[in-house]
C-alpha cells in the first residue's frame, strides 16, 4: 500500500483483536476496557512485568553517539539496533503489542528465529507462530504519497498480526535512527491511533535524546529512561559527583575542564596529593572526554617515564610536553585532535587503578516509574584494551554482592535526581595486600549497557529472579543460570550469509539451538551484520559459570564449522 508520510493507516492495521482477526469493534473495545489491575498500579512499575493486562511497548534502538565518528570507527554499528530485539520475547504475554522502530527492514528469518524461543503465553498458554511464508502487510510511505516521485521515505509492516509492527525509517546513511526518524517524524503520529489509551504503554530506547523525549511526549506513553536534561549525571564528571554524594569509592581524580593547561595543573595537583599521602606513586592515569561511552574517550598517560629530578614534582610544562606520550583510544587519532577533543567535549583526569587481580566488573539496575531502584545483574566486562566486547554474568562471589550493594546506593541518589529507565555502574576492582577486594566506582552509563541485552534475553526467556543476596539468578524451576555472552564473534567466512541462511544453519545443528527443556544453549543476535561484516553476537545460557565460559569459547568454531557444511 503506497500513501504520504502524513496519511493515516489502514483501518485493518488498527482494528485487529488479540488474536489477529479483523474486528471493526476492536479499537472501541480497547478505549472501553480497563487493563490495570489492582496489583499493576502497586507494583514498581517496568516494562517486563509479568502481566494479563495490556502492554503496549514501543522500542526505538537508535544508537546516537557521543562522538559522530563512532559510526565510522565501528563499522556496522547500526546493526547493533538488533541487541533490543529481545523485545519480541515481550510477546509471550498475551496482551502485549510491540512497536519495533528500525534502521534497515527487519528480515523475516530474524523474526522467525526470535519467535521459535518464546516459551507459550502464560496466561492463555498459546504459543506466537510466526509463518514467515504468509503475506505481510506493510504500508509504505513516499513524498506526497507518489511511489514514482522518489525513493521510500519509510514503511510500517505488520509482521504478527496485532502483535508485532516493524516501523522501518529505510534509513540510508551511516547515522543513528534518532537523525533519521527526526526528519521523518511524521511516523511517530502515524503509529499513536494503534496504542491503547488504557494499555501499561513504554517507549523503551538505548539512550535518550531530544527525539526519543518527544516521541514519548506526543504518543503519550512513559519513557523508560532519563530525561536529557539530566545527562550530565551519566557523564564522566557527572558521575565523580554522584558516587561522592553516594558514599561510593571512586579514583583519585580532578574536576572537569576544558583547558588543556588546567588540566596540566590538575594531574600535578593529583601527585601532589598521593605524595602528601606518603601513598605508592602515581604510575599511570587515564584522561577520558567527559561524554563518550565504551571507552572510546579514554586515553593512558604512563607516569613512570615523566622526568622527575631529585624526587619533585615536575612542573606544568613538563607535564605539559608529556601530555604527547598519551596513548590513544584509537590508531587514528593524534594527540594534537585528542587534545582539541579536551577543548570541545571537556576531560577529567583519574588515577589508573590496576595490580593484583585487576578485573573491570559492572553492575546494572533499573529505576521504574516510580522512582523505585532495583539491582538486576552484575557482570565480568570482557574488554579489549579499554573497549567493551562482551561480558559473564554473575560477576565473581568475592565481591558481586558488595557491586550491588554500591550501585543500589548509587542509583537511590540517581532516583533522588529524576533519573529513571536502566543504568549501569562500572567499577574496577584489585586486591590488596592482606588479600581483600578494593572496589572504586569508575563511571555511570545512564543507557542501555552492553550487558542489558543478554540479561534481558535470559530474565524474559526463563521468567525467574534475581536474588540481590547471593548476586545469582534463578529459573521459575529454582535452578541458578549463568550466561558468557559477546558481540563479537565474527569470521571472514561468514561473509554473504543472509539471515535465513544462518537460521537454516542453526536448525540444521543442535549444538546452535537453545535447549527448551533444560533452557541452556546460544541464542544469537545482529543476525542482520553477517551479510555485509561476517558478524554475529551470541548469548551462552548454562548452568554453571564454566559451562558458559565453555560455550562460548567454542562457539566460533562451531558456528564456522557449520557454515562451511
Amino acid at each position: 500500500m503506497v500513501s504520504s508520510i502524513s496519511s493515516p493507516l489502514p483501518p485493518s492495521m488498527l482494528s485487529r483483536n488479540k488474536k489477529g482477526e479483523y474486528d471493526e469493534g476492536a479499537v472501541m473495545q480497547q478505549q472501553q476496557q480497563q487493563v490495570h489491575s489492582d496489583k499493576d498500579k502497586d507494583a514498581p512499575n517496568y516494562y517486563w512485568t509479568p502481566t494479563t493486562s495490556a502492554l503496549d511497548v514501543v522500542v526505538f534502538p537508535s544508537m546516537t553517539q557521543d562522538c559522530p565518528d563512532d559510526f565510522k570507527r565501528f563499522p556496522g554499528l547500526g546493526h547493533y539496533e538488533e541487541r533490543h530485539l529481545f523485545g519480541v520475547f515481550l510477546l509471550q504475554h498475551s496482551q502485549s503489542r510491540i512497536f519495533y522502530f528500525s534502521s534497515y527492514p527487519l528480515d523475516p528469518a530474524i523474526v522467525q528465529y526470535y519467535t521459535s524461543l518464546l516459551p507459550p503465553c502464560a496466561d492463555d498458554d498459546n504459543k506466537i507462530e510466526f509463518d514467515s511464508s504468509s503475506p505481510m502487510q506493510t504500508t509504505d510511505f513516499f513524498e506526497d504519497g507518489d511511489a514514482n516521485a522518489g525513493s521510500r521515505l519509510c514503511s510500517i509492516t505488520e509482521l504478527i498480526p496485532g502483535r508485532l509492527y516493524n516501523v522501518c525509517a529505510h534509513n540510508d546513511d551511516d547515522g543513528p535512527l534518532a537523525d533519521e526518524v527526526h526528519q521523518k517524524y511524521d511516523l511517530v503520529h502515524t503509529i499513536k491511533p494503534m496504542l491503547r489509551p488504557h494499555a501499561r504503554s513504554f517507549l523503551l530506547c538505548y539512550r535518550t535524546t531530544e527525539v526519543e523525549e518527544k516521541m514519548a511526549q506526543d504518543l503519550g506513553i512513559f519513557l523508560f529512561g532519563s530525561a536529557p536534561s539530566l545527562d550530565v549525571w551519566g557523564s564522566k564528571s557527572g558521575s565523580r559527583s554522584l558516587f561522592k554524594d553516594a558514599g561510593v569509592p571512586h579514583a583519585l581524580g580532578i574536576p572537569l575542564t576544558h583547558d588543556v593547561r588546567e588540566l596540566a595543573e590538575g594531574l600535578r595537583g593529583m601527585m601532589q596529593e598521593k605524595m602528601a599521602g606518603n601513598a605508592n606513586k602515581m604510575d599511570k592515569v587515564v584522561v577520558k572526554l567527559d561524554q563518550f561511552s565504551a571507552g572510546g574517550g579514554n586515553a593512558l598517560l604512563d607516569l613512570s617515564t615523566l622526568p622527575m629530578k631529585d624526587g619533585e614534582i615536575p612542573s606544568v610544562d613538563a607535564i605539559m610536553s608529556h601530555l604527547d606520550h598519551m596513548e590513544m583510544p584509537f590508531e587514528s587519532t593524534s594527540c594534537d585532535e585528542f587534545k582539541h577533543q579536551i577543548e570541545e567535549y571537556g576531560a577529567i583526569v583519574e588515577e589508573w587503578l590496576d595490580g593484583e587481580g585487576y578485573c573491570a566488573p559492572s553492575c546494572q539496575g533499573v529505576i521504574s516509574e516510580s522512582g523505585d531502584v532495583a539491582i538486576i545483574s552484575t557482570h565480568e566486562q570482557l574488554l579489549q584494551g579499554q573497549q567493551y566486547i562482551g561480558c559473564k554474568f554473575p560477576a565473581a562471589k568475592g565481591y558481586r554482592v558488595r557491586l550491588s550493594e554500591m550501585a543500589l546506593r548509587v542509583g537511590k541518589v540517581m532516583s533522588a535526581k529524576g533519573m529513571r529507565g536502566h543504568f549501569g555502574v562500572d567499577f574496577v576492582v584489585r586486591r590488596k595486600a592482606n588479600g581483600e577486594w578494593d572496589v572504586n566506582a569508575i563511571e555511570i552509563n545512564l543507557r542501555y549497557t552492553g550487558t542489558t541485552g543478554p540479561y534481558m534475553t535470559m530474565a524474559l526467556l526463563m521468567g525467574g529472579r534475581y536474588d540481590f543476596k547471593s548476586g545469582l539468578y534463578y529459573s521459575r524451576e529454582g535452578q541458578a543460570k549463568y550466561y558468557a555472552e559477546t558481540d563479537g564473534l565474527h569470521h571472514a567466512s561468514l561473509i554473504g550469509l543472509s539471515p535465513s541462511d544462518f537460521v537454516s544453519i542453526i536448525n540444521d545443528d543442535t549444538s546452535l539451538q537453545l535447549d527448551s527443556t533444560s533452557q541452556t544453549g546460544p541464542v544469537f543476535h545482529m543476525l542482520g551484520a553477517l551479510s555485509k561484516y561476517g558478524k554475529v553476537g551470541v548469548t551462552c545460557l548454562a548452568e554453571t559459570e564454566e559451562a558458559a565460559k565453555d560455550m562460548l569459547l567454542e562457539m566460533e568454531s562451531r558456528v564456522v564449522n557449520a557454515a562451511r557444511i
